[in-house]
C-alpha cells in the first residue's frame, strides 16, 4: 500500500537546519523544516500544496496552488521525521500554505497534536501562522483551539498590506483589528504579528509609527525579522541597522519585541524560502 507521504530528499545547513521533500500520494512535493536547538526540536509543517494567498515575498506563491492537505498529510510530516529524530516537542504551521485556509484539516490535525492520547503536545507548543483571514480567526476563536496564533502582518496599512499580501488576504486592517480583538477577549491569549522587513517596502519611519500605533491599539507583542532573500522574489532584505531601529523605537513606545534571526538560508529553508522544488 502506498504510503502518505515519502521522503524524495533531504538537506542540512550549516546552522543545523534540516529540510525534508515530501511526495504526496498523488504525486505532489511539499516541505517541511525541522529546526533543532538545545531546549526543544520544533517542525514547521505545511498545510497546503501551493497557497491561494500570492504574498509577494514569498517562494510558495512562485508555485500554482493544486489542494489543501488533508489532516492524515499533515500529520505524516510530524510522524515520519519522529521516525527519524525521535520526539518533536514544537509544532508551527509555518511551511507552505495558509493553514486558516485550510481550516478543517488543520483543526483536526491540531486537536489530534493536542489529544493526550495521541500526540500529547500541549497548546503552548503548537502555533498557526496566518496572513490574517478575519473571519477564519474569528472561527479559530469560536472553536478555541489549543494553539497559538501569529498574524503576519508585514505592513500596518492598508496600502502597504495590499502590495505586499497581494489579493488573497481579504480584509482591511480594521477588520483584522477587530478580528484580533474578538480573539484576545475570546481566549485570552496574546496577540502576536509578525513583521518582516523589507528595504524600500516597509522599513520607513512613517511604516514604524503605524506599527507602534497598532501594536498599541492591541497591546500586540511584535515579532521582527528581516525579508529572506530568494531567487523567486526582487525584493531585498532591510538593513541590520533598519532591524535594530524598529526593535529600538518599539522598545521606547512600550511594545513588546522580538528580533527572530533566520536560519537555514543555505538551504531554501528559512522562512518565506519553501517551494517544492525537485533536486
Amino acid at each position: 500500500m502506498k504510503k502518505i507521504l515519502q521522503i524524495i530528499y533531504k538537506q542540512k545547513s550549516d546552522d543545523g537546519i534540516c529540510k525534508y521533500a515530501f511526495e504526496t500520494g498523488d504525486g505532489h512535493i511539499i516541505e517541511s523544516v525541522l529546526i533543532p536547538n538545545k531546549s526543544r526540536q520544533t517542525l514547521c509543517v505545511s498545510s497546503q500544496v501551493g497557497c491561494r494567498i500570492k504574498c509577494s515575498f514569498c517562494a510558495t506563491a512562485t508555485i500554482p496552488f493544486v489542494r489543501n492537505l488533508t489532516s492524515e498529510e499533515i500529520l505524516a510530516q510530524l510522524d515520519i521525521i519522529t521516525g527519524e529524530k525521535g520526539t518533536l516537542n514544537n509544532i508551527v504551521f509555518m511551511g507552505m500554505g495558509e493553514p486558516l485556509d485550510n481550516y478543517a484539516n488543520v483543526k483536526a490535525a491540531v486537536l489530534a497534536l493536542n489529544d493526550h492520547k495521541q500526540y500529547n503536545i500541549g497548546q503552548r507548543h503548537i502555533s498557526i501562522s496566518t496572513v490574517g483571514l478575519a473571519d477564519m480567526i474569528r472561527k479559530f476563536s469560536d472553536d478555541n483551539l489549543p494553539a497559538n496564533l501569529t498574524v503576519s502582518l508585514h505592513s500596518a496599512s492598508d496600502i502597504g498590506r495590499k502590495a505586499i499580501m497581494g489579493p488573497g488576504h481579504r480584509c482591511s486592517i480594521e477588520q483584522l483589528g477587530d478580528a484580533l480583538e474578538y480573539y484576545r477577549d475570546k481566549v485570552g491569549r496574546k496577540i502576536i504579528l509578525s513583521y518582516c522587513l523589507i528595504a524600500n517596502i516597509n522599513d520607513s519611519d512613517s511604516d514604524l509609527g503605524k506599527l507602534i500605533e497598532l501594536a498599541k491599539s492591541l497591546d500586540a507583542q511584535i515579532n521582527l525579522m528581516q525579508f529572506n532573500a530568494h531567487e523567486k522574489c526582487s525584493h531585498r532584505p532591510a538593513s541590520r541597522d533598519q532591524l535594530m531601529k524598529f526593535h529600538a523605537a518599539l522598545d521606547n513606545a512600550g511594545v513588546t519585541n522580538t528580533i527572530r534571526f533566520s536560519k537555514g538560508n543555505s538551504i531554501a529553508a528559512a522562512c518565506g524560502q519553501l517551494a517544492r522544488q525537485r533536486q
